[in-house]
Order: C-alpha cells, then sequence, then structure tokens
C-alpha cells in the first residue's frame, strides 16, 4: 500500500527493489527516478550523494550518478556517450544496488 506521503524509505524498499513496476528497469531509470524524487522535496538528498560518491571515488567534476557507475564497473575512466550502449542487465542490478545502499546510507544521516 503506498504511503500518503512516500519518504526516501519507501522509495529505497519498495521502489528500487521495484524499479520495472515504475520505469524502465535499468540504472539510469532509476537515477532519474531518484532524482526527481529528490527535487520534488526540495533537493536535500542531491547534494549528500554527492559527498558520499566523492567520498569513495576522489574528488572530481563528475556527478553522483556517474560516479557510482564508475564504482560499479571498476573502470575509472569510462565516460558512457553515443556508441557506448545501455549497460548489461546485471551492470544495471549492481548499479540499482550500489544506488539503494548509498542512499540508505545519506538518508540514515539526515534522520
Amino acid at each position: 500500500m503506498l504511503p500518503e506521503r512516500p519518504d526516501w524509505d519507501y522509495v529505497i524498499d519498495h521502489v528500487l527493489t521495484r524499479i520495472s513496476m515504475f520505469t524502465k528497469p535499468t540504472y539510469e531509470s532509476a537515477v532519474a527516478f531518484v532524482e526527481g524524487f529528490d527535487f520534488a522535496r526540495g533537493d536535500e538528498v542531491h547534494p549528500l550523494m554527492q559527498a558520499w560518491a566523492v567520498e569513495r571515488f576522489g574528488k572530481t567534476n563528475l556527478g553522483w550518478p556517474l560516479i557510482l557507475a564508475h564504482l560499479v564497473l571498476h573502470v575509472p575512466h569510462y565516460v558512457p556517450g553515443p556508441g557506448t550502449g545501455p549497460f548489461p542487465q546485471e551492470v544495471d542490478r549492481a548499479a540499482i544496488a550500489l544506488l539503494r545502499q548509498a542512499l540508505r546510507e545519506v538518508t540514515s544521516s539526515t534522520t
């Protein structure tokens, strides 16, 4: 049952675990969902996610979604672009799992 006002726990536990019920089951779609949800709530999580990602990856001008992809792929200089194609399903699943972990960590520190 959908809560009256969904919160981050709901997104982490129910939406991201069943992302295909809401959008395409890809990391890119999961990121778009998270960014939209955050924007609708007042952009509270974006800077926390950026700090989380930079702490694990190092100082960079990359945004947290791309940093998480780098961490999953174990490729330090991967930059998606024309011709790179979508991630394989197993990479999408691993990236969404890392996204859930990161969100859990940053949202638990704000409550």
